[in-house]
């Protein structure tokens, strides 16, 4: 049997079928394998991987592990003696305070070379949504403590948003690639200081959901927006906002695209805690998560029930 053959074999996937269904890139899946023995796959005479079902749910119960705060180095265990939900009482996350502490030092030296080995070295052992929700989302509050208005200050944050810009734009971009026709998610800005790595974090969130996304990184009028949604026939819009609005103004914005587009609407980001009732009473939804990947979850089983004459 030759390598196409085996890859063909029923009830067994290539490295990059499970990468597709799962979220998780190659390189980790090989991490997982090499480092942790925490994957068995088969191989063909050539020694190319081939992955069961079995494989793929043991992959999904992983990231699930991840999800919970769970450091890779531990699963194992927690596999082998079937833990059940329990998270171990030293989860502490002290990969992503390790991580965390190389980055400021990168930082400090604006040292990209270094910022993306350290960023790079997570992404080899952990899913790419994981990384931006566990090291590069909380990078920017991180380092808030470290401006003050000091000289240089401008200069460092400066710095890191524009990698994080790049680093997230291409995937970003490379995600789009790999995602079939389904209806996008249309992701704008509310108005205010409109955070970019947010917005690209978010899309990088429903792309590991296996959702294309239709990103708009300003804050756009409700008519606006109801023609980008019609031209796409997006499936949800969600508006992210870093600070109050003005009440008047959200109010109409929401109700007109609540009531004029057929889609669900969401609110994510600080705003959505601070105008909590507002939006809920405006007929959109409030995603009070402060995890953006936990965000982009509620949207997909949301979409489900959504009203009558809206777009599934």
């Amino acid at each position: 049997m030759n390598d196409i053959d085996a890859e063909e074999r029923p009830g067994l996937f290539p490295i990059r079928v499970v990468s597709q269904r799962t979220g998780v890139n190659t390189v980790t899946l090989r991490a997982w394998e090499r480092r942790y023995g925490l994957l068995k796959p088969v191989r063909t005479p050539k020694g190319h991987r081939l992955y069961s079902e079995d494989d793929v749910a043991r992959v999904e119960h992983i990231v699930g592990w991840i999800n919970r705060g769970v450091s890779i180095s531990q699963v194992r265990a927690l596999l082998e003696r079937d833990a059940g939900d329990a998270v171990p009482a030293d989860s502490s996350g002290g990969d992503w305070q390790a991580y965390g502490a190389r980055v400021v030092r990168a930082v400090a030296q604006f040292d990209e070379n270094r910022l993306d080995d350290v960023v790079n070295e997570a992404l080899a052992l952990y899913p790419f949504a994981t990384v931006c929700e566990r090291l590069l989302h909380p990078l920017g509050q991180n380092l808030a403590g470290r401006w003050q208005g000091a000289p240089g200050d401008r200069a460092e944050q400066a710095f890191v948003e524009g990698y994080l810009a790049r680093k997230l734009a291409t995937r970003v971009q490379l995600g789009a690639r790999h995602i079939g026709s389904e209806a996008p998610v249309l992701l704008a800005s509310l108005p205010g200081d409109a955070d970019a790595v947010a917005l690209l974090i978010l899309a990088v969130a429903f792309h590991a959901l296996e959702r294309p996304v239709v990103l708009l990184p300003a804050a756009l009028p409700a008519t606006d927006l109801m023609v980008a949604c019609d031209k796409v026939s997006a499936s949800a819009i969600v508006l992210h906002g870093t600070q109050a609005q003005e009440p008047v103004s959200l109010v109409r914005l929401l109700s007109q695209l609540a009531g004029g587009c057929g889609r669900l609407v969401f609110v994510a980001g600080p705003t959505a805690s601070i105008h909590r009732e507002l939006i809920e009473t405006a007929g959109a939804v409030s995603l009070v998560d402060p995890s953006l990947a936990a965000a982009a979850r509620q949207v997909m089983p949301l979409r489900a029930v959504a009203p009558a004459g809206s777009v599934p």
